[in-house]
């Protein structure tokens, strides 16, 4: 409740400066926006955040997640919503976050971290192979590396299948494994 009064003052004081009230400013999103992002037992669709989002919403949408002063739960969720909108300007975006996030060692910057990962997962092209690899050898959280698996088999590219047999050769935790297993079978086209 106190998110949305602080989403409506400054809806209200982007208002007074001449901006529309309906669109996120400078990150900070409007309270219906917050409304849209804020289900906890649905995930925002299309038909909700179009017209909340103007005519650049993989951008509005990277903007949010990325502003510090919103709530963690809305920016996970706005993060993950980048995925509705695939283009380059959201697969670059997402590429960021996990370059930004990608040294995360726990709490909320290494969910935004997996989170980045999975909707690139969802929308990246073979050219964002190289975004996700860095993180099957992420150390200190298995979480990453099955969520980086699982990302390289949803893009689909050839050109992760040596980036995951180096690493199941090393991997100690099952759950990677699996996921890693599960990547490069469904990369050399066998049925699940």
């Amino acid at each position: 409740m106190r998110l949305r009064a602080v989403a409506t003052i400054l809806g209200v004081l982007a208002i007074a400066s001449g901006a529309r009230g309906d669109l996120p400013v400078a990150g900070v999103p409007s309270a219906q926006l917050v409304d849209a992002l804020s289900g906890i037992d649905f995930v925002a669709q299309r038909p909700v955040l179009d017209p909340l989002l103007g005519a650049t919403p993989g951008e509005s949408l990277a903007a949010i997640a990325a502003t510090e002063a919103v709530d963690p739960g809305i920016r996970l969720r706005a993060l993950r919503a980048i995925a509705l909108y695939p283009s380059a300007a959201s697969r670059a975006a997402l590429a960021a976050e996990i370059a930004a996030h990608g040294a995360a060692s726990g709490g909320t910057e290494l969910l935004h971290l997996r989170t980045a990962i999975e909707a690139l997962g969802v929308i990246g092209q073979p050219e964002d192979v190289a975004a996700i690899v860095p993180m099957l050898d992420k150390e200190e959280s298995r979480d990453v590396r099955a969520t980086a698996a699982y990302a390289l088999r949803d893009i689909g590219s050839s050109a992760a299948s040596g980036p995951l047999r180096v690493r199941l050769g090393k991997e100690h935790a099952e759950q990677v494994k699996f996921a890693i297993s599960d990547a490069l079978r469904v990369l050399a086209g066998s049925p699940q």
